[in-house]
């Protein structure tokens, strides 16, 4: 489940919360097996993208834990993106 928004505002960058909530989608692939439990995650990142064009954030977490999960960029990155609210 996505965390909705506080009542209260709080004062988080739009990277802090966006790292949060990859980090609760990372948890549920690995609930679900499609990560392999206790996959290390200390390098993934969310920053802003070298090209300004290319949007206002920017993750490397398919290209980290994919080597780790024994699968390719692509593949980590659709089963992030096709399972995000389990």
């Amino acid at each position: 489940m996505i965390r909705p928004f506080p009542e209260k505002p709080v004062l988080t960058s739009l990277y802090t919360r966006f790292s949060t909530q990859l980090g609760d989608i990372l948890e549920r692939l690995e609930r679900a097996g499609d990560l392999p439990a206790g996959i290390g995650r200390g390098n993934v990142a969310v920053e802003p993208p070298r090209d300004v064009t290319h949007g206002d954030l920017a993750t490397n977490a398919a290209m980290v834990l994919a080597k780790a999960a024994g699968r390719a960029e692509t593949t980590a990155g659709r089963r992030g993106a096709e399972r995000p609210d389990r």
